[in-house]
């Protein structure tokens, strides 16, 4: 293989691993970095360059932002999550059955399940709160559950500045007409 396909190769990858990256949170441009067929080596490596620069900053961005909704709030590992719902092995109520069944979502950290503690309701023995299923199912997000922790985390006009996850529990109804209004394109914050 020559240098020039070995470079064109390695920008393909970091395009690749660009795309993954902001497609986890839904906001993509790598349309500027495509190489032109007639690109030579000197534009190739310079997109390259450039590519690898913008991914080393946006990878630290995302890096960032994870980091500030992990410490937002009180995260919950599955087997205290079970622990918390009082169920048995074997039982039809899991963490699982309510990630799966869309009730509460989870963020993975070093490959753990982690819930957010904020969105389990300690009158109802520490199942997801009722709305929030609904809540999910408006953002769209349940299979990602660092979208769904990003919006829960970050403040809102909609909801005077405070963010969903502190308001969850006091007035589940405004949150989820929150969900609803960022849901339909408008942004507040």
């Amino acid at each position: 293989m020559t240098e020039e396909n070995e470079s064109k190769r390695g920008f393909r990858a970091v395009i690749v691993a660009r795309e993954e990256i902001f497609n986890y949170v839904n906001s993509i441009d790598a349309a500027k970095f495509i190489i032109a067929p007639s690109d030579n080596e000197e534009n190739v490596n310079a997109n390259f360059l450039r590519a690898a620069k913008v991914l080393s900053i946006e990878a630290k961005m995302l890096a960032d932002a994870k980091k500030a909704v992990f410490q937002s709030t009180t995260w919950v590992a599955r087997n205290d999550f079970q622990t918390l719902l009082m169920v048995s092995p074997g039982d039809a109520v899991t963490p699982e059955s309510l990630l799966e069944d869309g009730r509460i979502f989870a963020i993975e950290v070093d490959g753990a399940k982690l819930f957010p503690f904020y969105a389990l309701d300690s009158s109802m023995g520490f199942l997801p709160h009722k709305i929030l299923a609904e809540i999910i199912n408006v953002l769209g997000n349940s299979k990602n559950g660092w979208s769904a922790a990003f919006w829960f985390a970050s403040v809102s006009g909609y909801l005077g500045g405070q963010s969903p996850q502190n308001l969850l529990i006091k007035n589940p109804e405004r949150v989820l007409a929150a969900a609803q209004s960022y849901a339909q394109g408008i942004t507040h914050g």
